[in-house]
């Protein structure tokens, strides 16, 4: 909505604004008239590329009173409560944004919840992508969570996003396995250990796989050295 406005008062012609946003010029067109927004001079409209568009700095200065269209767009509505979409992840986010597992504790930490409450890889990936502008497939994020260690119950999974049941069942099933978040003293990333589980505390599991074998090798040579 904020994007429509902000393109619909620099004069952008309804053409780009659709392609934007993904819809028809017409939606564009009913939207605008149910905002409140006038018409314009088509004299002074003009084209802009949809990368130009995406990336309009929010929030503008409009140049008149926009709260009659905000107290609109969040009033119910026939006695109803409003349904209030999310943005679309490419107005949002109209660059990919980069995780580096271990790094960023914000993603890390969402992730984790979403991988401890059974929701499913495609799920994970939709919810990464609309809260972080993050792009998963499927085998990445099953990639993630094994390298995070996350302990999931495959016969009770969910495909369906629901903010209360995902939170819910993230805290039950942490805290029935013991599941405390560590970080790995060799590779420094994060990785979740979980007291049902046992293994090592300081360490991750991907340290032991065949990628970090001479790495391994040589730490224990210098620790025979340290000893003679």
């Amino acid at each position: 909505m904020r994007l429509l406005i902000a393109l619909w008062l620099d004069n952008v012609s309804a053409a780009s604004i659709a392609a934007t946003l993904g819809r028809s010029q017409s939606s564009v067109h009913g939207k605008r008239r149910w905002l409140g927004l006038g018409v314009r001079d088509r004299k002074r409209l003009t084209e802009r590329p949809v990368v130009e568009c995406r990336a309009t700095a929010l929030p503008w200065k409009p140049t008149f009173d926009v709260g009659a269209i905000v107290a609109r767009l969040f009033s119910p509505t026939h006695g109803r409560l409003p349904v209030i979409p999310e943005m679309d992840p490419r107005v949002r986010f109209p660059v990919d944004v980069k995780w580096v597992l271990g790094r960023d504790k914000d993603k890390d930490e969402r992730f984790s919840i979403l991988g401890f409450a059974g929701l499913k890889a495609a799920a994970i990936a939709e919810r990464m992508l609309v809260e972080f502008g993050v792009r998963l497939t499927e085998s990445a994020v099953n990639n993630r969570i094994s390298r995070l260690q996350i302990v999931r119950d495959r016969r009770d999974m969910i495909s369906e996003y629901d903010e209360g049941a995902v939170e819910r069942r993230a805290a039950e099933a942490m805290k029935r396995l013991g599941a405390t978040l560590r970080t790995c003293s060799e590779l420094n990333r994060s990785f979740w250990w979980c007291k049902a589980k046992g293994g090592n505390r300081s360490t991750c599991r991907e340290f032991g796989t065949k990628k970090f074998q001479a790495r391994k090798a040589e730490r224990s040579c210098c620790e025979v050295t340290a000893l003679a």
